[in-house]
């Protein structure tokens, strides 16, 4: 996409009046054609971004994009989103205050960014300085996942000089569903019983647990 092909082009005395403004971009897609040439242009080859199979293995569940690559596309998200100054020959990029990485970019996601102007400081008669607080959203397939467990267990009990034996039996089935990298809904049956040679102490017995979890 060329530079600010589809954007406004703003005279420099309205820049002061839209202090406050918000401006979002198009999306883009990290995929992971992109990450491995970022991986490759940076040498930044670390697995977690160029190995799935190994990816997979951990916390991230996949692939991710460098958070420097996320970074470097602010460039292009400006250019779909910032008004362009009436007159301006071009622009640089003057640096960041603070930069922090909040959220993974699994390989597959798109992404936009959403800027804020926050300042607008006019450095001589054709040059002005445009402060704008920026967070990229991050928008990716959602990921399910559905494990399944089963134990089950045996015991057998001989009650010397009382004439007594029981054998002990349990099965429990399991399941954790992932809904999204925050919510997991795991739940479990269990079924216990007893047979005994003592009329009166056979017994069966069911339970149910269901419990939510959130991930932050």
């Amino acid at each position: 996409m060329s530079d600010w092909a589809d954007v406004k082009t703003t005279p420099a005395a309205e820049l002061a009046g839209m202090v406050g403004r918000d401006f979002v971009s198009r999306w883009l897609t990290v995929d992971q054609a992109r990450i491995d040439a970022f991986a490759k242009v940076t040498e930044d080859e670390q697995f977690i971004h160029v190995d799935p199979e190994r990816a997979a293995e951990t916390a991230f569940g996949g692939t991710v994009a460098h958070g420097f690559l996320t970074l470097s596309l602010l460039s292009a998200m400006a250019y779909s989103a910032l008004p362009r100054i009436e007159g301006a020959a071009h622009g640089v990029n003057y640096g960041f205050d603070r930069v922090r990485f909040v959220r993974p970019v699994p390989s597959g996601s798109r992404v936009r960014g959403h800027f804020t102007l926050r300042a607008v400081t006019p450095r001589s008669a054709r040059e002005w300085q445009l402060t704008y607080d920026v967070s990229v959203e991050v928008d990716h397939a959602l990921r399910r996942w559905l494990i399944a467990t089963g134990t089950f267990g045996y015991g057998h009990d001989d009650y010397v000089g009382e004439g007594r034996q029981d054998d002990r039996y349990y099965g429990i089935a399991g399941l954790i569903y992932k809904l999204n990298p925050l919510v997991q809904i795991k739940g479990q049956l269990r079924h216990d019983w007893l047979t005994s040679t003592q009329s009166g102490n056979a017994y069966q017995s069911t339970s149910v647990l269901l419990t939510l979890r959130l991930q932050r």
